[in-house]
């Protein structure tokens, strides 16, 4: 089996070979974690409360984090960028607690609100490289 056969027949043989994610699938996806980043944002700023705040910040630090930084990477299957994605946002998660700890800062709050700043940089760049590609195979 060669590195550029066609194993699943859909056309996708070319990318899965050079283990480049399309720009579409990168900006649609930064396009909807940018939504929840923007969402958790602004749950902050106003010190929201509710069941519906709890699940929302839990998505944002399980994925945006994570698959913002984990996208530059050239993994070669989506599920591998997403794994990789959500450890890594659990991972800044439990630093970002054990730094609030050590500095003795108890302010989730604006913890979360700094990390969702943080993270609305990366987010945009992904949605500007994949636009700016109109979709086309992203290859740095």
């Amino acid at each position: 089996m060669s590195a550029g056969e066609d194993v699943l027949g859909d056309g996708s043989a070319g990318r899965v070979a050079r283990g480049g994610p399309s720009g579409r699938e990168l900006w649609v996806t930064a396009g909807g974690l940018l939504v929840v980043t923007v969402a958790v944002l602004i749950a902050e700023i106003v010190a929201a409360h509710g069941t519906w705040v709890l699940a929302l910040t839990t998505a944002f630090v399980l994925c945006a984090p994570g698959w913002a930084i984990a996208a530059y990477a050239r993994a070669v299957t989506a599920s591998f960028r997403w794994s990789v994605g959500i450890a890594v946002g659990i991972a800044i998660g439990i630093v970002l607690a054990q730094g609030m700890v050590l500095l003795h800062f108890w302010h989730p709050r604006a913890a979360l609100a700094g990390l969702a700043l943080v993270t609305l940089a990366p987010l945009v760049h992904h949605i500007w490289k994949g636009l700016a590609g109109n979709g086309k195979e992203v290859t740095a």
